[in-house]
């Protein structure tokens, strides 16, 4: 469905996903900041005047959210991206942040204890994402590790790194927005990648790296180390 051993730059599915976060950013900056900066068209219901803080901090984790996954489909992602995997991010993702942006910005409570956590978690899915697409690019790119299975660094104790980390990363927003349910997102988040992505991504391993990849799963977890 989404993985198969083939490498191009899939620039025109790339740039809809594109297209599709830095919309979604903007209308985020409008829904925070709209208000006070009196601009766009007028009054909208959408908009909100909550803590400023809040609103500043939420704001910049999405720009660097949006940016990192910039990074991961023009650099870091080789493989083809379909027209169907981008339609399905390009339809989700970009509601999920705005509503991020609409919920956390109603709050006009300061931030506090909760939010402090929230931005711990927030921070070390974001780092578990980045460094571990970082550093299997760097492996991938030496020629002696052409058709091998990187299983270093991060990889080390789970086999997906970079769903752990969006995992995280969304649930750390969800505190930093002080709103419970928006908790549903990185939930549903985990059980698409559990029963969906993952059992097509281990699939299309299997099939690629045959007895190498099996030993890597069968001494390694999927998304938390000795757990799960």
């Amino acid at each position: 469905m989404f993985f198969r051993d083939q490498h191009q730059s899939s620039l025109w599915p790339k740039g809809l996903v594109a297209v599709a976060l830095a919309a979604s950013l903007m209308a985020s900056v409008d829904v925070l900041f709209g208000e006070r900066l009196g601009v766009a068209f007028g009054q909208h219901p959408y908009r909100t005047d909550g803590d400023l803080v809040r609103g500043g901090i939420l704001l910049v984790c999405l720009a660097i959210y949006v940016m990192r996954v910039f990074a991961t489909l023009f650099v870091f992602y080789r493989r083809v991206m379909y027209w169907r995997e981008a339609l399905l991010i390009a339809n989700l993702m970009p509601w999920f942040l705005v509503c991020i942006a609409y919920y956390g910005g109603r709050q006009t409570g300061p931030i506090g204890l909760l939010e402090a956590i929230g931005l711990a978690i927030y921070l070390l899915g974001s780092y578990l994402n980045s460094a571990g697409e970082y550093a299997r690019h760097k492996w991938k790119l030496a020629p002696a590790n052409a058709g091998r299975l990187y299983t270093s660094g991060l990889f080390t104790a789970i086999r997906h790194v970079n769903y752990t980390g969006d995992i995280l990363l969304f649930s750390g927003l969800a505190l930093v927005a002080h709103q419970f349910g928006l908790l549903v997102i990185p939930l549903g988040m985990a059980f698409f990648f559990l029963f969906v992505l993952i059992p097509l991504k281990e699939r299309y391993l299997s099939g690629k790296y045959g007895r190498e990849f099996e030993a890597y799963a069968a001494r390694t977890k999927m998304l938390i180390p000795k757990v799960l």
